[in-house]
């Protein structure tokens, strides 16, 4: 099991220097946030409709298609041919991307208030898929 992004599998990390995804995929992957929002907000019936999506951005769609974005996000990532073979060589082994920011969504926190809360780990299932992908 890899239970953290750091050290020799930093570059696991959302926050790893990519030369595909400049300068990393969490840049990408927040500007995919941002472009959805603006086009909720284009589309948007009435101006007053458009004002208030600009306050509260359509987070429940975003929601829908965040899973997705990442996976695309990170599948562009390891075309990389040296961080393909670094997430291929992790062979078998679990990738659970733990934390201390109370990330239970993307990962699994392991801060005293989060032990009751189990991880979804969505990140480290993601990457899980494309290391067979890759195979």
């Amino acid at each position: 099991m890899i239970r953290e992004f750091r050290e020799h599998y930093q570059f696991l990390s959302n926050f790893h220097r990519s030369w595909i995804l400049i300068p990393t995929l969490e840049h990408h992957y927040q500007m995919a946030k941002a472009d959805f929002w603006k086009e909720e907000i284009r589309k948007a019936e009435k101006p007053g409709d458009a004002k208030r999506l600009g306050w509260e951005f359509p987070t429940a769609k975003w929601n829908w298609v965040r899973l997705q974005v990442m996976k695309d996000l990170v599948r562009k990532k390891f075309k990389d041919p040296v961080l393909r073979n670094a997430l291929i060589y992790t062979g078998d082994r679990e990738l659970i991307e733990g934390n201390h920011w109370h990330d239970n969504f993307w990962g699994d926190c392991d801060c005293p208030p989060c032990q009751k809360i189990p991880g979804q780990n969505h990140l480290g299932k993601i990457l899980m898929s494309i290391r067979k992908e890759l195979r």
